[in-house]
């Protein structure tokens, strides 16, 4: 019951871009954590879960909106290979790191854009990993 008003909670709004924005990250998780004080639970997520949880940011002129979550609005910061849009008022966040920046001797196997996205929940957070399809820098 938990796993279903969890994910009911974070797909209440599937990203739909306004006509006027711009699609700048798309991405699809493969992996949840959740998080409370009095437990954690890590699992791997089905495709109809990768779909609702899809992972969306838009850019209307200079701002940047959580377009899968609400639409809060977000703050981007760049720091070497990761770029961070923040969520100020609630605390969440994206962090996508580029593997393309590292060393190839040091560059792990898999897709060159990664993801996270950590949302707060109620007193627990709900953290998701995946892979980015869409990035315009």
């Amino acid at each position: 019951m938990t796993t279903f008003l969890l994910v009911h909670l974070l797909s209440m709004s599937l990203a739909q871009a306004p006509a006027d924005a711009t699609v700048v990250v798309e991405g699809w998780p493969v992996a949840r954590v959740e998080s409370s004080e009095d437990a954690t639970r890590h699992g791997a997520l089905s495709e109809a879960e990768r779909e609702k949880l899809q992972v969306v940011i838009v850019r209307k002129g200079s701002r940047y909106f959580w377009a899968s979550r609400e639409h809060r609005e977000l703050e981007r910061r760049v720091s070497g290979p990761f770029h961070y849009f923040v969520d100020r008022a609630e605390g969440g966040y994206v962090r996508i790191f580029d593997r393309s920046t590292l060393r190839e001797s040091m560059r792990p196997e898999g897709a060159r854009l990664e993801y996270t996205e950590h949302v707060p929940l109620w007193r627990g957070t709900v953290t998701l990993f995946g892979t980015v399809e869409t990035f315009e820098q």
